[in-house]
């Protein structure tokens, strides 16, 4: 399982991605460059273990706008993809033997990661 999150700067009245992060069961990787989310699908390919579940909160309405593009340029195959309300809120694609399974968890907590993070103290 990855969790993962997208930061982004305006730029000329659009939303940049300039940082990416991610959590996999072994260690976080942090990237701050205007390729981070290419480097995150790339990290995500070179795991060799299928499937990979990846959730981000709020991928529906934000994440999967940088995502799908990146997805697109490298080929990969989308083979189910749940839209709800114009959002992705499912999404599953494969290259070669490696499946991809992108979630949102904001399906699953329907409160921000900040109040997520107040629960816990």
């Amino acid at each position: 399982m990855v969790v993962f999150d997208i930061e982004t700067k305006i730029k000329n009245k659009k939303q940049i991605a300039t940082h990416c992060g991610y959590i996999d069961l072994d260690w976080l990787t942090y990237s701050t460059s205007p390729s981070c989310v290419n480097t995150f699908i790339e990290d995500l390919l070179q795991m060799r273990i299928s499937p990979i579940n990846i959730y981000a909160h709020n991928f529906a309405n934000f994440d999967s706008f940088f995502i799908v593009p990146i997805l697109f340029s490298k080929q990969i195959k989308i083979s189910k993809m749940y839209v709800k309300n114009n959002s992705i809120i499912f999404l599953h694609c494969s290259i070669g033997e490696i499946q991809l399974v992108f979630r949102d968890s904001f399906l699953y907590a329907s409160i921000s990661l900040n109040e997520i993070l107040k629960m816990f103290n």
